[in-house]
C-alpha cells in the first residue's frame, strides 16, 4: 500500500508540473521545424524546434564587380526586395549593412547583405525563400536607354538628324534590365535613335560625323 501512495503522489506531483510548465520564447517570431507533439516525451537539452525572429530578417545576395562600380556607398542604401512567388506580400525595403571587403575572385563580385523590414505575424515568408534584390546606383544626368543591341563597337549609336543616320559617340554608363545607360555630347529628346543596321558598309546613307 505504500509504494501505491507513493507513486500517486509522484504522479499527482507530475501533473502539478506539467500544469504549471510553460515555454516562452525570447521574442516575437515563428517556429519552424517544429518537433512537439502531443504524447511526446520532452528530455532535457533535446532540440524542439527552430524559433525564428521575424523582426531581424536578413536578405543575402550577390553584386558583379562591374554593378558593383555604379552603386557605390551602398552601406546605408535601401533596397527593394521582390518575392515573386507570394501571394501575401511581393514587395519589402531592406537597408544595407554589410558588403565583402575584398572580391570573390573565383564570382568576380561581392557579397551584400541588408535588414529586411518589420514583418507582420501573417506573413509567410521564411528565411530560405528566393527574392529579387533591386539597389538604385548613382544618376547619370543627361542619359538615355538604349538596347545593347543598337550599339556599335561599344562606342558608338546611330541617331537620325536631317533625315541623315550619323554616328555618334557614346559612354556606356551602366545597365537596367536587358537596356545600357549612355551618355553622349550632342545626343537631346529630338534625337531618334535608329535600329541596328548589321553591316554598315553596305549601307550608302550612313554619313559618319567625328565628334
Amino acid at each position: 500500500m505504500a509504494s501505491i501512495e507513493i507513486a500517486e503522489t509522484q504522479v499527482r506531483v507530475a501533473q502539478r508540473n506539467l500544469r504549471d510548465t510553460s515555454y516562452r520564447a525570447p521574442f516575437k517570431g515563428k517556429l519552424a521545424d517544429n518537433l512537439i507533439e502531443i504524447g511526446t516525451e520532452l528530455v532535457a537539452g533535446r532540440i524542439l524546434g527552430k524559433f525564428i525572429n521575424t523582426s531581424e530578417l536578413n536578405v543575402e545576395f550577390f553584386v558583379g564587380e562591374n554593378a558593383y562600380t555604379h552603386i557605390s556607398d551602398i552601406i546605408g542604401k535601401e533596397a527593394s526586395v521582390l518575392w515573386e512567388k507570394s501571394n501575401y506580400k511581393k514587395s519589402y525595403t531592406a537597408d544595407v549593412f554589410y558588403i565583402d571587403s575584398t572580391i570573390n575572385k573565383d564570382r568576380s563580385g561581392l557579397n551584400i547583405r541588408a535588414k529586411l523590414e518589420a514583418i507582420s505575424s501573417d506573413d509567410p515568408i521564411k528565411p530560405g525563400v528566393f527574392v529579387k534584390v533591386i539597389i538604385k546606383g548613382n544618376t547619370v544626368f543627361n542619359s538615355f536607354l538604349v538596347h545593347e543591341s543598337n550599339i556599335y563597337e561599344d562606342s558608338f549609336i546611330l541617331v537620325l538628324e536631317e533625315n541623315k543616320a550619323i554616328k555618334k559617340k557614346i559612354n556606356i554608363k551602366g545597365f537596367v534590365d536587358e537596356r545600357v545607360i549612355v551618355t553622349g555630347e550632342g545626343l537631346n529628346n529630338q534625337n531618334i535613335i535608329l535600329t541596328r543596321i548589321n553591316n554598315l558598309n553596305l549601307s550608302k546613307k550612313i554619313i559618319s560625323k567625328n565628334k
